[in-house]
């Protein structure tokens, strides 16, 4: 286990299936930080987070995720959170099985497929790559995506292992990592560790009953829409009370996508949106990511010559 006290945190916000903008900002992280000791070997004083929603809506979804996959799992230090478009695609899944043998044309496929929520929220750009894998077969891309999906798929079962949420340290600040935001449900430290446990228990657990895949998923109290999946008015809230919340829970910062906005912005000097809508499909913004550092906060944009700080750490 990787133990050396980090020098460097980096978080890149919702990628939504664009493998350019990925590659850019990971090459810029690279010119900037050095942050590859080689080719896909992060440097071992850093810490790299994804903040989920790796896919749907761009054309690359299943590259995207499959190229994260590989680096997690060459890399210790870094991390991959769940975003509430890998929890559709989960609970897509499961409504798939549970109808497979209703599907008798490749017609009825993507008619089926646009009335899950994953399908109505950008996931039909998932099923094409499938499909395109495939050479246009739609059984075939259809029956290959679920069982990739599947609970011993090798995403499902992947995705299936991720957390919802990590801290990591740095010159003795703390700096929290979630998709969406933080309900003010939160109220103690305790209180979002054993969140974080209680998710861990909730994935490995099998759904037992029809519609199993979609409660849990999407329903149940750990990922419904108050969740830190869907949140989305924590810097909305006054100084005060995001401030006072943070010191509960432990930690100095809080990083989070999920919601876009034109760059990488900052509220009440604790928390930071990094959902810079980079993905060609949402937005095409400029491609961009937040690193931590002795030296302050930093925003990266791939075409911008030097970071941007945001303030001191």
């Amino acid at each position: 286990m990787n133990t050396q006290t980090p020098n460097l945190i980096i978080g890149i916000g919702d990628l939504h299936g664009d493998s350019s903008a990925m590659n850019g900002i990971l090459e810029k992280l690279n010119a900037v930080y050095h942050l590859f000791d080689s080719p896909g070997k992060l440097r071992s004083d850093a810490r790299l987070v994804f903040c989920g929603d790796l896919i749907d809506r761009g054309k690359e979804s299943k590259k995207v995720i499959e190229a994260v996959r590989a680096l997690k799992q060459d890399n210790e230090n870094i991390e991959v959170l769940l975003g509430n478009h890998e929890l559709l695609a989960l609970a897509a899944r499961d409504a798939f099985q549970e109808f497979h043998d209703l599907v008798h044309t490749p017609e009825d496929i993507p008619r089926f497929y646009v009335c899950t929520l994953h399908g109505m929220n950008g996931g039909v750009a998932l099923l094409d790559n499938y499909v395109e894998e495939h050479f246009g077969n739609m059984r075939a891309g259809f029956d290959a995506m679920c069982a990739d999906f599947s609970s011993a798929g090798k995403i499902g079962s992947w995705l299936r292992q991720r957390p919802a949420a990590v801290i990591y340290s740095l010159v003795e600040k703390d700096v929290l990592f979630v998709h969406g935001g933080i309900p003010r449900t939160f109220k103690t430290k305790e209180d979002l560790e054993k969140y974080m446990q209680d998710f861990r228990i909730h994935l490995a657990q099998a759904s037992a009953v029809i519609g199993g895949g979609r409660k849990k998923y999407l329903s149940h109290c750990l990922v419904d829409d108050k969740s830190i999946f869907w949140e989305r008015n924590t810097h909305y809230r006054s100084r005060e009370e995001v401030h006072a919340q943070l010191r509960a829970l432990g930690v100095d910062y809080a990083v989070f996508g999920h919601t876009p906005v034109k760059e990488i912005t900052m509220y009440h000097d604790c928390l930071f949106d990094i959902d810079v809508g980079m993905s060609s499909a949402y937005g095409g913004r400029d491609p961009a990511a937040i690193s931590f550092t002795p030296e302050g906060v930093f925003a990266i944009y791939k075409s911008q010559e030097q970071p941007l700080k945001l303030k001191d750490i």
